[in-house]
Protein backbone atom coordinates (compact mmCIF):
# COMPACT_ATOMS: atom_id res chain seq x y z
CA UNK A 1 0.00 0.00 0.00
CA UNK A 2 2.47 2.41 0.49
CA UNK A 3 4.10 2.81 -2.97
CA UNK A 4 0.16 3.12 -4.19
CA UNK A 5 0.28 6.34 -1.80
CA UNK A 6 3.48 7.46 -2.51
CA UNK A 7 2.65 7.59 -6.14
CA UNK A 8 -0.52 8.85 -5.15
CA UNK A 9 0.56 11.62 -3.28
CA UNK A 10 3.69 12.28 -6.08
CA UNK A 11 0.95 12.79 -8.76
CA UNK A 12 -1.00 15.56 -6.47
CA UNK A 13 2.37 17.42 -6.16
CA UNK A 14 3.42 17.46 -9.11
CA UNK A 15 0.24 17.91 -10.57
CA UNK A 16 -0.62 15.30 -12.85
CA UNK A 17 -3.66 14.31 -10.76
CA UNK A 18 -6.09 17.69 -9.63
CA UNK A 19 -7.97 17.76 -6.63
CA UNK A 20 -11.24 19.41 -9.01
CA UNK A 21 -14.95 17.58 -8.21
CA UNK A 22 -14.76 16.31 -11.21
CA UNK A 23 -11.01 14.64 -11.07
CA UNK A 24 -12.34 12.71 -7.84
CA UNK A 25 -15.70 12.06 -9.36
CA UNK A 26 -13.63 10.46 -12.54
CA UNK A 27 -11.22 8.49 -10.48
CA UNK A 28 -13.49 7.29 -7.76
CA UNK A 29 -16.08 6.45 -10.35
CA UNK A 30 -14.04 4.54 -12.26
CA UNK A 31 -13.16 2.29 -9.02
CA UNK A 32 -16.98 2.24 -8.63
CA UNK A 33 -18.03 0.95 -11.99
CA UNK A 34 -15.16 -1.80 -11.38
CA UNK A 35 -16.93 -2.81 -8.36
CA UNK A 36 -20.07 -2.94 -10.13
CA UNK A 37 -18.98 -4.84 -12.65
CA UNK A 38 -17.21 -7.45 -10.68
CA UNK A 39 -20.33 -8.48 -10.44
CA UNK A 40 -20.31 -10.05 -13.78
CA UNK A 41 -17.43 -12.82 -12.39
CA UNK A 42 -20.28 -13.46 -9.98
CA UNK A 43 -19.27 -11.00 -7.41
CA UNK A 44 -16.06 -12.25 -6.57
CA UNK A 45 -14.36 -9.43 -8.53
CA UNK A 46 -16.51 -7.22 -6.71
CA UNK A 47 -15.59 -9.10 -3.09
CA UNK A 48 -11.82 -8.13 -3.72
CA UNK A 49 -12.10 -5.20 -4.80
CA UNK A 50 -14.45 -3.88 -1.89
CA UNK A 51 -11.50 -5.71 0.45
CA UNK A 52 -8.57 -3.75 -1.38
CA UNK A 53 -10.75 -0.39 -1.14
CA UNK A 54 -11.30 -0.99 2.46
CA UNK A 55 -7.67 -2.31 3.10
CA UNK A 56 -6.35 1.12 1.46
CA UNK A 57 -8.42 3.22 3.46
CA UNK A 58 -7.35 1.24 6.52
CA UNK A 59 -4.04 1.99 6.02
CA UNK A 60 -4.20 5.61 5.27
CA UNK A 61 -5.56 6.02 8.43
CA UNK A 62 -2.62 4.28 10.07
CA UNK A 63 -0.28 6.67 8.08
CA UNK A 64 -1.61 10.20 10.01
CA UNK A 65 -2.60 10.74 13.32
CA UNK A 66 -6.22 9.91 13.97
CA UNK A 67 -7.34 13.37 14.49
CA UNK A 68 -6.06 14.48 11.37
CA UNK A 69 -7.61 11.01 9.13
CA UNK A 70 -10.91 11.81 11.07
CA UNK A 71 -10.41 15.75 9.78
CA UNK A 72 -9.43 14.47 6.18
CA UNK A 73 -12.07 12.24 5.79
CA UNK A 74 -14.82 12.59 7.87
CA UNK A 75 -16.65 15.57 5.77
CA UNK A 76 -16.90 13.41 2.25
CA UNK A 77 -15.91 9.85 3.86
CA UNK A 78 -18.94 9.18 4.94
CA UNK A 79 -21.07 9.40 1.66
CA UNK A 80 -18.29 8.38 -0.87
CA UNK A 81 -18.01 5.16 1.80
CA UNK A 82 -21.85 4.89 1.88
CA UNK A 83 -21.99 4.83 -2.39
CA UNK A 84 -19.14 2.59 -2.42
CA UNK A 85 -20.95 -0.09 -0.02
CA UNK A 86 -24.07 0.75 -1.92
CA UNK A 87 -22.17 -0.30 -5.69
CA UNK A 88 -21.12 -3.24 -4.09
CA UNK A 89 -24.68 -4.43 -2.83
CA UNK A 90 -25.25 -3.30 -7.11
CA UNK A 91 -22.54 -5.60 -8.05
CA UNK A 92 -23.98 -8.36 -5.84
CA UNK A 93 -27.40 -7.56 -7.52
CA UNK A 94 -26.15 -7.85 -11.08
CA UNK A 95 -24.22 -11.25 -9.73
CA UNK A 96 -27.56 -13.03 -8.76
CA UNK A 97 -28.57 -11.99 -12.26
CA UNK A 98 -25.30 -13.45 -14.27
CA UNK A 99 -26.42 -16.56 -11.89
CA UNK A 100 -30.14 -16.79 -12.25
CA UNK A 101 -29.26 -16.35 -15.98
CA UNK A 102 -27.26 -19.05 -15.97
CA UNK A 103 -29.09 -20.97 -14.11
CA UNK A 104 -31.86 -20.54 -16.07
CA UNK A 105 -30.70 -21.27 -19.23
CA UNK A 106 -29.12 -24.65 -18.49
CA UNK A 107 -32.23 -26.08 -16.05
CA UNK A 108 -34.70 -24.56 -17.07
CA UNK A 109 -37.09 -26.76 -19.81
CA UNK A 110 -37.87 -24.93 -23.03
CA UNK A 111 -39.31 -25.80 -26.43
CA UNK A 112 -38.58 -23.00 -28.63
CA UNK A 113 -35.42 -22.16 -30.41
CA UNK A 114 -32.26 -20.74 -28.10
CA UNK A 115 -32.84 -17.23 -28.97
CA UNK A 116 -35.84 -17.17 -27.56
CA UNK A 117 -35.00 -18.84 -24.35
CA UNK A 118 -32.47 -16.16 -24.00
CA UNK A 119 -34.97 -13.41 -24.18
CA UNK A 120 -37.37 -15.80 -22.25
CA UNK A 121 -34.77 -15.93 -19.45
CA UNK A 122 -33.63 -12.87 -19.34
CA UNK A 123 -36.57 -11.50 -19.57
CA UNK A 124 -37.41 -13.37 -16.04
CA UNK A 125 -34.76 -12.15 -13.81
CA UNK A 126 -34.47 -8.75 -16.09
CA UNK A 127 -35.89 -7.13 -12.27
CA UNK A 128 -32.32 -7.92 -11.20
CA UNK A 129 -30.66 -5.66 -13.38
CA UNK A 130 -32.93 -2.68 -13.26
CA UNK A 131 -32.58 -3.16 -9.35
CA UNK A 132 -28.87 -3.01 -9.90
CA UNK A 133 -29.00 -0.02 -12.46
CA UNK A 134 -31.18 1.80 -9.85
CA UNK A 135 -28.96 1.23 -6.95
CA UNK A 136 -25.85 2.00 -8.76
CA UNK A 137 -27.90 5.33 -10.08
CA UNK A 138 -28.17 6.17 -5.78
CA UNK A 139 -24.43 5.43 -5.58
CA UNK A 140 -23.31 7.87 -8.39
CA UNK A 141 -25.87 10.81 -7.10
CA UNK A 142 -23.94 10.04 -3.71
CA UNK A 143 -20.19 9.79 -5.38
CA UNK A 144 -20.68 13.10 -6.52
CA UNK A 145 -21.86 15.01 -3.68
CA UNK A 146 -18.92 13.35 -2.13
CA UNK A 147 -16.97 14.77 -4.13
CA UNK A 148 -18.23 18.00 -4.37
CA UNK A 149 -17.68 18.33 -0.45
CA UNK A 150 -14.03 16.73 -0.82
CA UNK A 151 -13.03 19.25 -3.61
CA UNK A 152 -14.75 22.60 -2.19
CA UNK A 153 -14.69 21.46 1.72
CA UNK A 154 -12.46 19.45 3.23
CA UNK A 155 -9.48 20.67 2.95
CA UNK A 156 -10.69 24.42 3.83
CA UNK A 157 -11.86 22.90 6.73
CA UNK A 158 -9.24 20.60 7.93
CA UNK A 159 -6.89 23.82 7.62
CA UNK A 160 -9.39 25.94 9.48
CA UNK A 161 -9.85 23.41 12.29
CA UNK A 162 -5.81 22.79 12.44
CA UNK A 163 -5.67 26.80 12.02
CA UNK A 164 -7.81 27.08 15.40
CA UNK A 165 -6.61 25.00 17.67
Amino acid sequence: MAPLQQQFKKSVVEGEIKLTTLSLFANNIKIMLYIYGGGIALGLLTVVLLFINGAFIGYFATQVPLGDFILLTLPHGILEIISLIIAGGAGFRLAHFVYKFIDGLVNETWYGSFVEKLKHVFKEYSDEITESLMLMAIAIVLLFIAALIEANFTIAWYQFVKGSI
